[in-house]
């Protein structure tokens, strides 16, 4: 089972990088919906923004044009250059494996 899209419309923490988007006139967080372990897994370059509307535009950019994972490579290359990813069903997060 998944989730709906959750927003918060003015998040001041408790998380840092929540408390500096604030400061930085990014109240908004957003998460997106997510269709559970069946489906792929949208991850944001950002959760925050100046508005709900820039976050609903973000995350359905995002929708299309996020780069696709397929190697543990292109991954760290999406981190790197924070871009938006799209991870595929069943994905193991290499960095999360201990």
């Amino acid at each position: 089972m998944g989730h709906a899209e959750v927003i918060w419309d003015n998040c001041t923490g408790p998380n840092t990088n929540c408390r500096k988007a604030y400061r930085a006139g990014r109240p908004v967080h957003i998460i997106p919906a997510h269709g559970g372990v069946d489906t792929p897994h949208l991850v944001m370059n950002t959760n925050h923004y100046a508005t709900v509307d820039e976050a609903r535009a973000a995350v359905a950019d995002a929708q299309v044009n996020a780069v696709r994972i397929t190697t543990d490579e292109e991954l760290y290359a999406a981190r790197a250059a924070n871009q938006s990813y799209i991870l595929p069903v069943g994905w193991i997060d290499p960095s999360r494996c201990r």
